[in-house]
């Protein structure tokens, strides 16, 4: 008891206290959070709140009274009603109330009931009230509207007083729609929604009906207008008019319109306007023709696509049993053939009595030439009117020739069966034209066998060897009825056979049996000689078609007859041990062998593998390292061994351990050892071997890294079967993990406290430490220790450092727990010259050589009564004999002052603040926000806060927190509070150690700053002012002075006094601020003075300085002026003239300016003066300024502008005087005072005169005699000029030519005030105009005469014309164009006339001859307005494009007559037919068939590769695109990538897409995917046939193209996330799996689905997420994500299944993979004794055994806890049992077995169970007990008898 009350006293003592401090700070928490009681809100302040009635005039309304509730529905009365008001007092602030108005005998209506918040004022509530709304309703619209549809709405209103009306649509006022209907002339979409009408009257309220519109698209209606050419009789236009099918102002469709002649389309075009037209159709009239048009909306919201009714052009279409007649095919066969020709003959009573024979006109005509998809073309003729109708085709069947080259395949392993043991045979015939529909085989009785034929159209029978071997005959039937037969049909074969194989194995080496057998089987025989037997259907060797061959060396053979048979035999010897192979040739034989069902191929034979083996493997064993270094015991490193078998058969996978052991030092099995076996037996299972000679070697294929002793034998079989085996001759030791369970103990009984002992102690004279450490697998060699001085401690006595060994050789080291353990120990003594202060670290080494990490001084310390205490935080050893010392250092502080003279200290302050007994003054200012910080310093090794004593002001302060450096411990005294401080320190250790104490300066804290009260002026200023206390914080002037003054500066400070006051005084120049000077005036009773210099003007800026250093605010008044110059006066005249009056003064044409500006920079303008003298008038004026309110800009009176300021001083101003009639000796004269009374002289300006008079120009033309614009001839003008200040500088002509030289103007004088000029215009484009003005500057009135005076043209220049024409020549193609030509015309020409171009355009019909003759005049190709104009360019550009021999000429003259030569084009053709496609996969095709999909299945493995031909006469290349998708498994990422990827043909070295001629073979067609090809056909014309897209599948090697992608054995992903490499599925369960990436490419349309299949081959569809790709024709993409939630969903916790992930698509499915998914526990049967409290009798161990496991346990995983600690079992997954021992004791037994999925059955704990004899002592002693306690009763009672 005392031992452990020791124990909750030491460690817990701390956690006690923790607790108990917890318990104490949540005690406060919930005190401090109980709330206090609860306070409800007063209410507000009181309102009053008036109600004001009136209708919608604003008319008052009376009578009417109002219900108020507050909150708690109690009512309150209205204080007052008054006429239209009801009021309301004593509301209180933010209170809701309700109120209903009762409008007593008012026709107006009730108002709903409302409520109101009281805000914080008397509130007057307005009440509008309104009589009932109108009766009214709204017409329904019929909904939805067709889009462009005109809609109505209208509101029935029946009521007698007049209404007003507003529409709305959805909220929105419908501006002017006021009357009760409104109309949508033509409806869109943004229209639809809701329309609504108010309706009212003068006092009612609004009523407002609805309706809501709907919008949809329109059904517009196509028609079509065919009209032919004037010019060319062969051409039409076909023009198509879309519009609305209802409302001729809806909007017109915009969008294509597709054309279609005869059902194809002949093209499109964009409406315009509601109409599009396609010209130049052929349409020749002699054709009968059928035209429609599509409408292709752009917007079918809008309108829908529509098409037109058929229009009929042209010629008669012959139609049969109408116009002619067609002889009937054979009834059975529906073909034509000798029997059953094909004659067409004409029905004279259609109209038309004769039929074209190709040659000439018949009566009928008889078709010859066989097809199985033939036409002939039918021209009827009338014999009479010689009309012709249009031509038809015909198609038809004839054949009349019987099948050929009838024959059947060859049995061989590809086509055989294993689940019927028959061959697929193929039976083909040849029949071109009617094709086979059927063959039928007969055996050696003549028996018929018809032979099936599959959905690819083959024919295939499955037959047995025998059934092939009897065919005698073959017939074959064609689709027209023909019989084809092959009457010679002989199969000849050779069959050979071997004795049974002691072994079989796959190509993996896998041991299999006879019916697994394949071409890739090796047959073992442990025999030295073996028999192999041919049988031949006939005497090969003698016809020589037989050869045999031994191991590639031929044998002769010698074939014997057996006459029972018919047959032929021979016996081949194979007698030595090596591996045979059997080679047979024999051309035209099909060859059986017996070494697996099926096995038989055609004119050769080559053997499996046939091997004799007798003799046993040998296997040795290489270890890295070999050997071990001196004095270890163990390999501290993994090792490594190398196992070399020589076996020429050898097999890998049959070999293995036969015995294996893993144990520690003591030589008990290591739990890990099974798992060891299995890793150490699966390296060998996955080794590389590297044979050569029949010795096969895998380096370092086992490796031994796990600390054990180790111990094994291997045996190994070989293919043959025999054995060979390796026995372990040496045992060897892995030991890399160094010894742990290091631990220390202090043995000694410390004289410190049980607290101190946890982390230090205090030893006299000695301690012994005590060392522990433990090593499982090599044991402990030795122990190293070290002892460590505590850093920081005294070195003087202090050791500091000692270390010490101590191997397992000293007696101080013993092993314990058969020898896992060592224990060693030591001690440490100490004396006066020898002390400790520090820690004990030691480290372990074991025997193979690993070395502990270092561990610490944490361990236990061993008390006088044996018990132990832990240590926490390391254990120190103190001796402590050295007094604490102190350092208390201060902030540097702003100021020092003698405490007894207050002079300054200048020295170092930081420096001197920290000396002590200075008897000096600590001064710290307002730059201590936080106040003063003093630290204090304490050097004590044994440091305790607690015993510190600090007083300031002799009061107790306690410091909050000490740091630690060293010896050194930190702490802070702060002073926050202005006033004086002495601070004081004292402090004794725990050893009684006594400090010095300390005593601190005078500290004073002052962080309050001075005040500066104000300014006085000596003198006083300018206006009598004396002082002033107004201070401001902007500039304005306001004292002004003429001499020098000073500044007298009253301040105060109230906590430590007034030093000194400094100031600024900062002058300003023009507005601009100076350098300041700055001075320092000392404070005398409280006043500073300031001199200010003469001539200042600026601010002066005070701050007071107290004795502490705090300054007061800064501080300034209105600026200061000192200024004893006048203001300067400036007038500008800018006018200028080179003109002067009689009297010289200068002379002005028009209005003029004069500006006079007063400026004073330095005090200001007060006042001005100004006067005007003139011949006609003069004025005088005065005006005077203030002080503040000017800016720049501002108005003065009399018209002066304020120009500049200073702050509030006006120091610019200016007037501009305007004169504006005329006056002569006109003067201006200024003057002005500034601020400081200082006025300017007078200043005035010039004299000066005005004068306005117009000058009058006039132009006279010549006459000419022509009538237009256009001359041939120069013009000439007359110009005069009407002025008497006359310049011909001046007079200014504005003559343009826009291509040549502008004529001179050339002045004369004709008399004093006019003057004349003669102008010449030669050739060019004239624009003419004339203006000119005085010397001062009036512009001249102009007039003209003569016509045409503005423009006018002389031209006398041919036009210049450039073409394309040339490029209208191609010799390489005839000059032929295949598509439409455009023409380019430029004319050069500034007078040109399109009329006067003769452009001309002729046409004759294409494919006629390239020449002029026969040519007809197009007159309405081309119209003058298709013309272009850039200036004089003229440019043309039209389009030739229907099919047409054309030539184009062109004669060009001007608007002047000049003409340019002719010129003309070549005779030239556009052709624009396309080459079309003719043939897929040698088929022909419609030329229509543009898009092609085939899938190649199995069953067309062997077929040739996809291949494309088109048709056209010139064709030159073709454009290609092929892009192939088939699975990569070349990645190192991943074992599959399926990704797209661009193929192109051998011949295209540069990938251009581009191969000459006219047909295509797909490259590379044979492997699984899909092929999406894009093929263009190009002629040499240009034309470009219809982009061709083609896909191709190719699914050979499996039914489905579905994979699954990122699967990566490495990374356990994809596939191999649920499946292991060899395919054996990986067992999981439902919540462990992954998700899953599964790419499927299957034909567009079909049905694809991802399933889980169970053995049963039910499904679960996965219903896996999934994104397709559509862009490949007719096949899909498709990425499926199969979630692995969805396991977790599907599968309960009890599944245990397995299953196959399947993709389904068509019909077919292909297997991803295999999956197990168990998600049960694992089940077991317990033995009846283990139970709780079950009693094992003896002392011997008990074995338990747990059995009926019913799956496969994960070793690892699987546990046995015995009393709480795993305990080792032995696991039999053969027998499904786990066996565990018991020793003797007391057991809790716990069991939780876990399956290789991580299910776990955790089963209830057996509690209690013991083995030995507890329960017979317990027995012993209840009886026993009882029995002594009633014999000791007796005693006593005899015994107090005696005594009495």
């Amino acid at each position: 008891m005392r031992a452990d009350r020791n124990k909750i006293c030491g460690p817990r003592r701390g956690f006690w206290k923790r607790a108990a401090a917890a318990v104490m700070s949540a005690l406060m928490l919930l005190t401090m959070l109980e709330p206090s009681a609860q306070a409800y809100a007063s209410p507000g302040d009181p309102h009053t709140v008036t109600f004001v009635f009136a209708n919608k005039l604003d008319t008052p309304v009376s009578g009417v009274s109002v219900l108020l509730k507050d909150e708690g529905g109690n009512e309150i009365s209205a204080s007052s009603v008054n006429e239209n008001e009801v009021t309301f007092e004593g509301l209180y602030e933010e209170s809701t109330y309700t109120y209903t108005i009762d409008v007593g005998e008012n026709e107006y209506e009730v108002p709903e009931e409302e409520s109101i918040q009281i805000e914080d004022h008397d509130m007057e509530i307005p009440v509008t009230l309104y009589t009932q709304a109108p009766e009214c309703s709204m017409e329904s619209v019929e909904t939805p509207q067709s889009f462009g549809s005109r809609v109505r709405f209208e509101v029935n209103y029946t009521g007698t007083e007049p209404a007003d009306f507003q529409w709305y649509f959805e909220d929105e006022r419908l501006e002017g729609e006021t009357t009760a209907v409104l109309t949508l002339d033509a409806v869109t979409h943004e229209d639809a929604g809701t329309y609504s009408c108010t309706v009212e009257t003068e006092l009612s309220a609004a009523a407002r009906p609805s309706a809501v519109l709907n919008v949809s698209a329109a059904d517009p209606i196509v028609t079509v207008d065919v009209q032919g050419r004037n010019i060319l009789q062969s051409r039409a236009d076909i023009t198509a008019v879309v519009t609305h099918r209802e409302n001729p102002s809806a909007p017109k469709p915009e969008g294509w319109v597709v054309f279609y002649i005869d059902g194809s389309s002949a093209g499109r075009r964009r409406l315009s306007d509601g109409a599009a037209t396609l010209s130049y159709m052929r349409l020749g009239t002699d054709d009968k023709h059928l035209v429609y048009a599509e409408y292709i909306s752009d917007d079918e919201e809008n309108y829908r696509n529509a098409r037109s009714e058929d229009v009929v052009y042209g010629k008669v279409t012959p139609e049969e049993n109408s116009h002619y007649t067609v002889s009937e095919p054979d009834p059975d066969t529906g073909w034509y053939n000798g029997e059953y020709p094909l004659i067409i003959t004409p029905i004279s009573d259609g109209g038309f009595d004769q039929i074209w024979n190709g040659e000439a006109w018949a009566e009928q005509v008889a078709v010859q030439a066989e097809s199985a998809d033939g036409t002939v073309d039918i021209l009827l003729r009338n014999s009479q009117t010689q009309e012709e109708t249009n031509t038809v085709s015909l198609s038809y069947q004839m054949d009349s020739a019987a099948p050929s080259d009838i024959k059947m395949s060859a049995p061989a392993d590809a086509n055989f069966d294993r689940r019927t043991n028959t061959y697929e045979i193929e039976f083909t015939a040849e029949d071109e034209t009617a094709g086979v529909s059927s063959i039928t085989w007969y055996d050696r009785e003549n028996t018929p066998h018809i032979v099936a034929q599959d959905q690819n159209g083959r024919f295939i029978e499955d037959m047995t060897a025998d059934e092939w071997k009897s065919v005698r005959r073959i017939e074959a039937d064609d689709a027209a009825g023909n019989t084809g037969e092959n009457a010679d049909v002989g199969n000849r074969f050779i069959e050979i056979s071997y004795p049974e194989a002691d072994r079989i194995v796959d190509e993996t080496c896998a041991e299999i049996d006879s019916g697994q057998c394949d071409a890739d089987s090796r047959y073992f025989y442990r025999s030295s000689r073996i028999a192999v037997s041919l049988t031949v259907s006939d005497d090969a060797v003698a016809a020589g078609a037989l050869a045999l061959y031994k191991n590639s060396v031929s044998e002769p053979v010698a074939l014997e007859y057996d006459s029972e048979t018919g047959l032929y035999t021979y016996t081949v010897e194979l007698n030595t041990e090596e591996a045979y192979s059997i080679t047979i040739q024999a051309e035209g034989y099909t060859i059986f062998s017996s070494e697996y069902a099926g096995a038989a191929s055609s004119s050769a034979y080559t053997s499996a593998q046939h091997i004799l083996d007798m003799t046993d493997p040998v296997i040795t064993v290489q270890y890295t390292p070999d050997e071990l270094p001196e004095d270890v015991a163990g390999y501290n490193q993994v090792r490594t061994a190398t196992v070399t078998v020589q076996e020429a058969n050898f097999n890998p996978d049959e070999l293995g351990f036969t015995q294996f052991s893993a144990t520690d030092v003591n030589g008990d099995a290591l739990e890990e050892e099974d798992r060891l076996r299995r890793e150490l037996a699966r390296s060998l299972e996955r080794a590389e071997w590297k044979g050569e000679n029949g010795t096969y070697t895998a380096e370092n294929v086992l490796m031994f890294d796990t600390d054990a002793q180790y111990d094994f034998s291997l045996e190994c079989t070989d293919m043959a079967g025999n054995s060979g085996t390796y026995e372990e001759d040496r045992p060897f030791i892995i030991d890399r993990t160094a010894p742990d369970g290091l631990e220390i103990v202090y043995d000694t009984n410390p004289i410190s406290t049980i607290l101190e002992i946890l982390s230090f102690g205090f030893y006299n004279p000695s301690v012994t430490v005590t060392l522990s450490a433990q090593d499982d697998i090599s044991g402990i060699a030795c122990f190293t220790w070290t002892y460590e001085q505590e850093d920081g401690t005294s070195t003087t006595v202090n050791v500091e450092r000692e270390t010490g060994e101590i191997s397992c050789t000293d007696d101080s080291f013993i092993y314990q727990d058969g020898g896992k353990k060592a224990v060693a120990s030591f001690v440490l003594a100490g004396d006066e010259a020898k002390q400790y202060r520090g820690s004990i670290s030691f480290t372990v080494t074991d025997k193979a050589g690993n070395t502990s990490q270092v561990h610490d001084s944490n361990g236990a310390v061993k008390q006088e009564d044996g018990s132990v205490i832990e240590t926490e935080n390391g254990h120190v050893l103190v001796v402590d004999t050295i007094a604490p010392d102190r350092a208390v250092r201060y902030p540097e502080p702003q100021q020092i002052r003698d405490r007894r003279t207050m002079e300054l200290y200048t020295g170092n302050k930081a420096e001197y603040a920290n000396r002590e007994n200075t008897d000096s003054i600590l001064y710290y200012d307002h730059t201590c926000e936080d106040g003063i910080r003093a630290e204090v310093t304490v050097t004590e090794a044994n440091f305790y806060a607690e015993d510190v004593k600090v007083l300031v002001n002799g009061e107790e302060y306690t410091v909050e927190e000490w740091t630690r450096q060293g010896d050194e411990r930190t702490g802070y005294i702060e002073l926050t509070e202005d006033g004086t401080y002495t601070i004081d320190i004292m402090y004794t250790d725990r050893s009684g150690n006594e400090m010095k104490t300390y005593r601190s300066e005078q500290i004073v804290l002052d962080r309050t700053p001075p005040v500066i009260e104000k300014y006085e002026f000596i003198p006083a200023s300018a206006d009598g002012t004396a002082e002033t206390s107004d201070f401001i914080d902007y500039l304005e002037y306001g004292y002004y002075f003429k001499t020098d003054f000073e500044v007298a500066v009253t301040a105060s400070d109230a906590v430590s006094g007034m030093d000194r006051i400094d100031y600024r005084l900062v002058p300003y120049e023009n507005g601009i601020r100076q350098e300041e000077l700055t001075g320092t005036a000392p404070v005398t009773d409280g006043t500073a003075r300031i001199s200010v210099p003469s001539g200042f003007k600026g601010q002066i800026y005070a701050e007071g300085f107290d004795n502490a250093g705090n300054s007061s605010e800064e501080v300034t008044t209105r600026a200061f002026v000192i200024d004893d110059q006048g203001p300067s006066v400036e007038i500008s005249d800018s006018n200028s003239t080179e003109y002067a009056d009689a009297a010289g003064n200068a002379l002005y044409m028009s209005d003029i300016s004069i500006t006079a500006v007063i400026t004073d920079r330095v005090s200001g303008i007060r006042e001005i003066a100004y006067s005007q003298t003139s011949e006609k008038t003069g004025t005088d004026q005065r005006i005077t300024l203030n002080n503040t309110g000017y800016q720049a800009g501002d108005q003065l009176e009399d018209g002066w502008v304020v120009e500049e300021t200073d702050e509030n001083l006006v120091t610019k101003v200016s007037r501009t005087f305007v004169y504006n009639t005329d006056d002569n000796d006109i003067v201006l004269s200024v003057s002005v005072a500034d601020r400081a009374g200082n006025e300017a002289e007078t200043v005035s300006s010039r004299r000066f005169t005005i004068d306005k008079t117009d000058p009058v120009i006039h132009v006279a033309f010549r006459d000419d005699d022509d009538s237009d614009l256009y001359y041939n001839a120069d013009r000439i003008a007359v110009v005069t000029v009407t002025e008497r200040n006359f310049d011909a500088g001046l007079i200014k002509t504005a003559i343009q030519n826009e291509i040549g030289d502008v004529p001179d103007v050339t002045f004369s004088r004709v008399s004093i005030d006019q003057y004349a000029a003669v102008i010449v215009f030669d050739e060019g484009d004239y624009t003419f105009d004339i203006e000119g003005s005085d010397l001062g500057g009036r512009k001249a009135a102009v007039s003209y005469s003569g016509g045409n005076e503005h423009l006018f043209y002389v031209d006398k220049t041919c036009p210049v014309v450039t073409d394309n024409f040339a490029e209208f020549s191609s010799p390489e193609t005839e000059n032929s164009f295949r598509e439409e030509k455009t023409v380019t015309i430029s004319v050069t020409e500034h007078h040109f006339d399109p009329e006067l171009m003769g452009l001309r355009v002729y046409e004759k019909e294409a494919g006629a001859e390239h020449s002029a003759d026969g040519m007809t005049d197009m007159d309405s190709a081309v119209s003058a307005g298709q013309w272009v104009d850039d200036g004089d360019v003229h440019s043309l550009t039209f389009e030739v494009g229907a099919e047409a021999v054309y030539r184009i000429e062109m004669t060009p003259q001007d608007l002047a007559g000049n003409t340019s030569d002719s010129r003309s084009t070549v005779v030239f053709e556009i052709d624009t037919t396309a080459p079309v496609i003719e043939k897929k996969n040698g088929f022909y095709v419609s030329s229509d068939d543009t898009e092609f999909l085939d899938i190649y299945a199995y069953d067309r493995a062997q077929e040739p590769s996809p291949t494309l031909e088109f048709s056209d006469l010139n064709i030159e290349h073709l454009e290609y695109s092929l892009t192939v998708w088939k699975p990569d498994y070349t990645s190192s990422e991943a074992a599959l990538v399926m990704e797209p990827a661009s193929v192109y043909l051998d011949g295209d070295a540069q990938h251009e897409g581009i191969v000459g001629g006219g047909s295509f073979e797909v490259p590379d067609f044979t492997e699984d995917g899909v092929y999406a090809l894009e093929v263009t056909a190009v002629d040499t014309a240009g034309n470009r046939s219809e982009l061709n897209v083609n896909t191709y599948a190719r699914v050979i090697n499996q039914d489905v193209l579905a994979f699954i992608m990122d699967s990566n054995a490495e990374r356990n992903s994809g596939l191999y996330s649920f499946q292991y490499e060899d395919g054996t599925p990986i067992s999981m369960r439902s919540d462990s799996f992954k998700d899953l990436e599964i790419l499927v490419m299957a034909k567009a349309g079909t049905d694809v689905d991802v399933v889980l299949r169970d053995m049963n081959a039910d499904e679960l569809y996965t219903n896996a997420q999934v994104s397709a790709d559509d862009s490949i024709y007719g096949f899909t993409v498709y990425n499926y994500t199969l979630r692995s939630d969805f396991f977790r969903d599907s599968f309960d916790d009890d599944t245990d299944a397995d299953l196959y992930l399947s993709v389904k698509n068509d019909g077919k499915r292909v297997d991803l993979g295999a999956m197990h998914i168990d998600s049960a526990a694992p089940e077991c049967e317990l033995p009846e004794e283990l139970a709780s409290w079950h009693w094992y009798f003896g002392d011997d161990r008990q074995t338990v055994a747990i059995t009926g496991i019913n799956e496969l346990l994960d070793e690892t995983a699987t546990k046995i806890y015995d009393n709480g600690k795993e305990s080792e079992f032995d696991y039999s997954q053969e027998e499904g049992t786990l066996t565990f021992t018991l020793e003797k004791g007391w057991h809790n037994i716990g069991i939780a077995l876990s399956d290789t999925a991580g299910n776990i059955n955790n089963i209830q704990e057996r509690t209690n169970i013991h083995v030995g004899y507890f329960w017979l002592w317990t027995i012993l002693l209840s009886c026993i007990l009882p029995a002594a306690a009633a014999a000791g009763a007796v005693l006593i009672y005899r015994y107090r008898r005696r005594i009495q």
